[in-house]
């Protein structure tokens, strides 16, 4: 290390600025926690251990002669209880001596908490006046401290005498996930070897670049927009693209197939830098591509090798006709979607563009259920379900082409779009990024009208709004957020502060706000569709409100997937106004009421069909409505505001 002395004094103003005395005193397991968790931060993982195995060694026979009473204060054991009895101080290298009575009293009126300061490097000097004595035969902890730093060869051995077990825990989770990660990198590494010239190093790029995967939208107003580089690379492509496709012969597409992912990857490569990548990533890569109930348990997983195992490259197949099918999520699944990540090199597959990992998707270059030959029957669906006709690109042409044959993608979705301008590209997304700031405004405005609201956490539990604040904030755990990274709520009600008055108020500066958006957009854009996309935005403050609450807004459908109750937030909003105007203490049995309806709307028979769907020839929805207002949870006068709340009865009347 360059200058081991100032690191060793950004180390104790650090500690000194986040404990509670303004100081550090390593006698205290809280203390050593906050270092624990500066070195874990500033990636000193490495001598850590060796470190607080040091700052730890205490003359233990020593330490059994005094009682701590708190803010660095001993007393002999047995004078513990005696009001006038002898203190002492222990320095650095565990001596304890005697404190005058006066230097005692001036010292608490002189002690501060290091506090207010926007950055450590910012706090007062902690430096004594005076230095302490120190003895000659066993160095300070100081010392200690500065030795360990210099020694980057000094061992890592995690045998330390811990006064806390919660700092063993923390250590030794510590240990194992950083020997996890080390050893994953190194075999991705020493794999590595298997690639070619320069792409080695171009792969190695890619891996890293997985590291900082994040989270993904799939969802947002004009999302899946094209964009002028879109635009521009696509109007360039569009020969080769034509080429790719052609008549959708699965031989000629393959070859387009291959010449895009053209990038040999060893197949050991491939699942050791799989191993490296985050959880997230690996959990979306396991998914990819997924053919819902037109593929079901068919998905494509790779190529059975001689020996029997799986793997995602053609090459190292008993028989290329030998696939492995099965359900998804799947790790073989996420491999292939890897494998097709690298050998595209990080581009797309239709604008040569690089690639977002957070906005990709597996694209099925003949879609799934495109029928240009008619409807697809079930082995052509199968056939369509292969890496060989699979390729990665960017999630808005995977959404804008759908099951459209090549042709008709850039009929439909590129052609006109050649008319526009680098301005109208430009206003399009100033508009969206005013959206994507007003969209998690509406959680919040939801979150702030509830009351006892308890969190998801991330992995499973919950826990209440104060519990979480409460917490220190390297003890806050991991929260699932939405996709504009505000908390998801298990359970919440409307405050007893919040009337039907108070709400219908939020709601019309809710209306307001959007309106405010969707005029200035209209007066930018002249394009008849982003007219009418702007026109059809609309606030979800009370889907938004119902949700707050900890309840679903979905129904599940025929398929045992959801779909939304209702695409008129009216609907949502007339059952908000419905808890509101209720008693504080009748709200919650509104709430559970709305789960009954759900559990109502979605019976089914026997053989597992709903008894209540299309097939009965009743809505799903008629029966949502019809439970809640025969239990008067939503009332007449509500119906006239928002008729959305009617219904059809056995006789097919609207009610």
């Amino acid at each position: 290390m360059a200058d081991n002395t100032q690191l060793f004094e950004e180390i104790l103003l650090e500690l000194s600025y986040r404990s509670d005395e303004g100081y550090p005193d390593f006698s205290k397991p809280e203390h050593i926690t906050i270092l624990s968790e500066i070195l874990t931060e500033w990636g000193m993982t490495d001598v850590k251990y060796e470190l607080i195995k040091n700052l730890l060694k205490e003359d233990e026979e020593e330490d059994k002669k005094y009682f701590h009473k708190g803010k660095g204060v001993y007393v002999k054991i047995g004078d513990k209880d005696k009001e006038d009895a002898q203190t002492f101080k222990k320095d650095d290298s565990g001596k304890y001596s005697p404190v005058d009575k006066d230097e005692e009293e001036s010292e608490e009126k002189s002690k501060t908490k290091i506090s207010g300061a926007d950055d450590f490097k910012h706090a007062p000097d902690i430096k004594k006046d005076k230095e302490k004595e120190k003895t000659k035969s066993e160095p300070t902890k100081s010392e200690k401290l500065k030795r360990v730093l210099e020694d980057t060869g000094t061992s890592t051995n995690p045998e330390i005498r811990i006064v806390s077990s919660e700092v063993l825990k923390e250590f030794n989770d510590d240990t194992d996930k950083s020997d996890k990660q080390k050893k994953e990198i190194r075999e991705m590494l020493d794999a590595s070897e298997t690639l070619e010239g320069d792409f080695r190093e171009r792969a190695l790029v890619l891996t890293a670049i997985g590291q900082l995967y994040g989270t993904r939208e799939n969802s947002g107003f004009m999302k899946n927009n094209l964009g002028l580089a879109d635009r521009d690379q696509l109007v360039k492509n569009k020969q080769n693209l034509l080429e790719l496709y052609g008549d959708g012969d699965p031989i000629k597409v393959e070859e387009g197939v291959r010449k895009i992912r053209k990038n040999k990857v060893s197949e050991n490569f491939v699942a050791e830098s799989f191993d490296t990548l985050p959880p997230k990533l690996k959990k979306y890569l396991s998914s990819a591509g997924n053919g819902g109930k037109d593929v079901g348990e068919n998905h494509f997983l790779g190529y059975r090798k001689e020996d029997g195992s799986i793997t995602s490259d053609i090459n190292e197949a008993a028989q290329p006709e030998e696939v492995v099918r099965g359900k998804v999520p799947s790790k073989d699944r996420g491999r292939l979607a890897w494998r097709m990540y690298l050998e595209q090199g990080g581009v797309c597959g239709y604008s040569g563009l690089p690639l977002d990992l957070e906005e990709m998707d597996l694209e099925h270059v003949v879609g799934l259920q495109n029928d240009d030959k008619g409807s697809p029957t079930e082995q052509d669906v199968l056939n369509r379900e292969n890496e060989k006709n699979q390729i990665l690109v960017s999630s808005r042409f995977n959404q804008k082409k759908s099951d459209l044959n090549m042709e008709e993608f850039y009929e439909r979705e590129i052609e006109p779009l050649k008319s526009k301008s680098k301005e109208d590209f430009e206003k399009i997304e100033r508009g969206k990024e005013s959206v994507k700031k007003i969209k998690p405004q509406t959680e919040q405005t939801a979150l702030r009208l509830m009351d006892e609201v308890s969190f998801r956490i991330a992995g499973g539990g919950s826990i209440t709004q104060s519990d979480y604040e409460n917490l220190d904030d390297d003890k806050k755990p991991e929260l699932t957020l939405s996709e504009d990274g505000v908390p998801k709520v298990k359970s919440a009600i409307i405050g007893p502060n919040v009337t039907q008055d108070s709400l219908i108020k939020e709601f019309e500066m809710e209306d307001a706000r959007y309106s405010e958006i969707k005029k200035t957009m209209l007066g930018e854009v002249t394009d008849k569709a982003d007219i009418s996309k702007i026109k059809g935005l609309n606030t979800k403050i009370g889907k938004r409100i119902i949700q707050a609450m900890g309840l679903p807004g979905n129904l599940p459908n025929e398929n045992r997937r959801t779909n939304s109750i209702s695409s008129n937030d009216d609907f949502y909003r007339a059952y908000a106004e419905s808890i509101a105007a209720l008693p504080p203490d009748k709200r919650p049995e509104a709430r559970k009421a709305w789960r009954e309806a759900i559990v109502e709307g979605s019976k089914r028979d026997e053989d597992g069909n709903l008894l209540n769907g299309k097939k009965y020839g009743k809505s799903q929805k008629d029966e949502f409505c019809k439970y809640l207002r025969d239990r008067g949870f939503v009332s007449d006068e509500m119906v006239d505001k928002y008729p959305i709340w009617r219904y059809r009865d056995s006789s097919g009347k609207k009610v």
